[in-house]
């Protein structure tokens, strides 16, 4: 997993290629006019604040400062004003030509496939053994 995880949940692409619900890897901050990428804290750091009674410091990981231009944390991914908003600044050459999106699929539909299948087969292999 940890060896396949870059290739098969990421994916890099030209900025001029975003498109709305993309899922950007990192926030994407402008902080004095400048454009960087966040990455936010990870699973391990905020347990490990936690487990040191610095609950304070767990919360502040989650303070992004500056202005969020995309967040990793919504759901529906990019909307269409934040995907102009990130061509605009590509073109201009205030951030970099590429950036980084998670690979996603539509897994509702799959879900329902599968427990239709389990429950008929399901079914027929327990009334076999019976």
């Amino acid at each position: 997993y940890s060896e396949s995880k870059e290739y098969a949940f990421k994916e890099r692409i030209n900025v001029k290629d975003l498109e709305e619900g993309m899922i950007p890897e990192t926030y994407i901050v402008e902080r004095n006019s400048k454009i960087e990428f966040v990455h936010g804290p990870s699973i391990k750091s905020v347990i490990k604040n936690v487990m040191n009674n610095k609950i304070e410091n767990a919360l502040k990981d989650f303070k992004i400062k500056g202005k969020v231009l995309a967040s990793p944390k919504e759901a529906g991914g990019l909307t269409i004003k934040e995907v102009k908003v990130l061509k605009e600044k590509a073109e201009k050459g205030l951030m970099e030509k590429t950036i980084n999106v998670r690979k996603t699929m539509a897994f509702v539909p799959a879900i329902l496939i599968a427990y239709i299948v389990l429950q008929l087969t399901g079914d027929l292999l327990w009334n076999i053994i019976l």
